[in-house]
């Protein structure tokens, strides 16, 4: 969903990792702190508001934080990024003053965000709780932090000599995820002293590193005007660390602001809105020609799947590439045979060197969720339950494991060995994991086919496990985070097949066999593990209901599903951890959410640009002038 008052209050709050590339990079051409607090534009958008001033500090400000990278990457004039920069900071004052003057009139949908009366009506602190005040000097200490040492790694070379290597895609949903830290913890880093104010979380000289930094810091602070007249030494009384803290404040206020709009928007939507949304999607697939359907098989996903089918032959089957090396590719292509089961016999003979290694290891080196005892991915990095998770294939030493509780904890871990397995051994591996035990096969006379089996039990977590092997072991990057993986088709009437011979032939096989088979297939780009996913038969799911049904096992009528939707969605939407995000439900009621949550967005957000900021007369001056200066710098 669009976050246009959130996304342009992050992108002028402090991006402090940019200072220290920047360097000695700075704007200011006259060294005066007079000259720095000139108005450069005022922000009144109602009789009742203060008038923000904009200071040619903030400029420059934002330039070191984010503004540079405009000119520097993408090629805009100073005078281009300048602008853009006074044209942001006036519209994030604009949308700052909207969300206090509705908060403070208590009106309609904006009610209740008035946390602190005894606070005036400009004070920030007045709309905010003291769990997000903490938060934010929580943030804006780290910020600190953060950035002292990335001018120690910087200046120290720190770099990565381990991964050289391009990180193996993850799954869609996999994201490390940050220690979330109670209130408790958030002071005890932020660690103040509660009669001088002093903020002792900085650390500005534990070590000889970060007093260099530190004063490298301040220097950066200094040149650009950014320090003021009340630091004394302490980063705390900066004028970086006010501005910084104050974006923050920002931050969450028009969190707020949004999340009234956004949930005043979805509690308009009902499960009538779902229905049109499906039924709209049923009508346009019921007229689809055969063509058409298997065109729908490859764009389908798990929020617009398959709802209606009245052709055979069609089906999804996943596709483990154990890729052919460079070596064995340049021999394939050299085999000069003509007829097609002597050539399948040669390249049969070179891809029998094939070996297979777990591709992982950068996840390793990457400090991705991994549980050393069992060697298993943990969190989003994995489809499985624990208990059905695929191991890492090789030896791994945690270097920093006695850090653990550490705030700043990132865990790295050395790949001491990774084992190598020959076609055979991956194989027996494979079935053993998948099915629980090596398989003996069908008898094939294919001299492009390893090993054909026929399995019809039921495989706990079938897909999940099948997924795992992908992530692991394909060097086929189109085979991961697909839908159901390659939609196959009958044999094509012009006779042009959309992939290999070979594979096409095996992937209508495959979906005949059915249950939780597999063909082991060779092409040119070596060998094929191909797993069934799902075959299409003739089926007509023309309601929501006979779906959803469908797909859970349920029997619900209309009015089931509905109290389903309050239950497990609706009463849910806020509680990550039980809230069921895979659910087809959840992922329909998400399109149709967001939809109409960006369409009010972006009206409450026109409204405010179009009567304040492109308005002639809707409360913000600017004054030229005072930044001519900084345009040409």
């Amino acid at each position: 969903m669009r976050k246009p008052f959130v996304a342009l209050a992050s992108l002028i709050l402090s991006l402090v990792l940019s200072l220290s590339f920047l360097g000695g990079c700075n704007l200011v051409t006259v060294d005066s702190e007079r000259d720095m607090n000139q108005i450069v534009a005022t922000v009144k958008i109602d009789a009742s508001a203060d008038a923000d001033e904009i200071k040619k500090k903030d400029i420059v400000m934002s330039y070191i934080n984010y503004g540079y990278m405009y000119e520097y990457n993408y090629g805009y004039s100073r005078e281009k990024v300048i602008n853009l920069i006074l044209n942001q900071l006036i519209t994030t004052r604009v949308y700052v003053q909207n969300a206090i003057i509705k908060f403070d009139a208590d009106e309609d949908i904006y009610k209740g965000n008035i946390v602190d009366a005894q606070k005036g009506k400009w004070d920030m602190d007045r709309y905010l709780t003291e769990e997000e005040l903490i938060d934010v000097e929580y943030l804006t200490v780290k910020d600190m932090n953060d950035l002292i040492k990335n001018y120690v790694e910087n200046d120290g070379e720190k770099v990565n000599d381990t991964l050289i290597e391009t990180v193996r895609t993850v799954p869609t949903n996999a994201a490390n995820k940050e220690k979330k830290l109670s209130d408790a913890e958030k002071k005890a880093y932020i660690n103040k002293d509660v009669q001088t104010g002093e903020i002792k979380g900085i650390d500005t000289d534990s070590t000889n590193e970060r007093r260099e930094a530190y004063n490298e810091v301040v220097e950066l602070l200094e040149v650009n005007q950014l320090l003021g007249d009340s630091f004394n030494g302490k980063l705390e009384n900066t004028i970086y660390y006010k501005e910084t803290i104050e974006g923050y404040k920002e931050n969450k206020l028009l969190e707020k602001f949004e999340k009234c709009i956004t949930d005043n928007a979805r509690a308009k939507i009902d499960y009538q809105d779902l229905q049109d949304k499906y039924l709209n999607n049923y009508e346009t697939q019921s007229q689809m020609t055969s063509k058409e359907f298997g065109e729908k098989l490859s764009s389908a996903t798990a929020e617009d799947p398959v709802l209606v089918s009245n052709a055979k032959g069609f089906g999804y089957v996943y596709n483990l590439l154990l890729g052919a090396s460079e070596a064995q590719t340049k021999k394939i292509n050299e085999i000069e045979e003509t007829d097609i089961q002597e050539r399948a016999k040669e390249r049969k003979k070179i891809l029998a060197s094939t070996t297979v290694k777990d591709l992982r290891s950068t996840w390793l080196l990457s400090g991705y969720d991994f549980d050393t005892t069992t060697k298993c991915f943990t969190g989003d990095y994995t489809f499985t339950s624990a208990s059905n998770s695929l191991p890492f294939k090789g030896s791994v030493t945690h270097l920093n494991a006695s850090d653990k509780d550490n705030e700043d904890y990132k865990a790295e871990y050395r790949v001491d060995a990774v084992d190598e397995f020959s076609l055979s051994s991956f194989v027996q591996m494979m079935e053993e994991y998948v099915y629980g035990e090596e398989q003996t096969g069908e008898t094939v006379t294919d001299q492009s086919v390893y090993k054909k089996v026929k399995y019809t039990a039921g495989v706990e977590e079938y897909e999940e496990k099948i997924n795992e092997l992908l992530f692991a072991f394909s060097t086929d990057s189109g085979s991961l985070n697909t839908y159901k993986g390659y939609a196959i088709s009958p044999v094509p009437e012009d006779g042009k097949e959309t992939y290999m011979q070979e594979f096409a032939d095996a992937g209508r096989e495959l979906i005949t066999l059915g249950g939780q088979s597999y063909i082991m297939v060779a092409t040119d780009y070596g060998y094929h593990i191909m797993f069934f996913s799902q075959a299409f038969d003739s089926y007509n799911y023309d309601t929501l209901e006979k779906y959803l049904n469908f797909l859970t096992g349920k029997t619900l009528d209309e009015d089931g599903w509905k109290a389903e939707l309050k239950a497990e969605v609706l009463d849910k939407w806020d509680d990550e951890e039980n809230l069921d995000t895979d659910s087809f439900l959840y992922k329909l009621y998400s399109a149709v959410a967001s939809t109409k949550v960006d369409d009010q967005l972006k009206k409450v957000q026109n409204k405010l640009l179009n009567d304040h900021v492109y308005s002639s007369n809707g409360g913000v001056t600017r004054y030229p002038k005072t930044y001519q200066d900084l345009l040409n710098a």
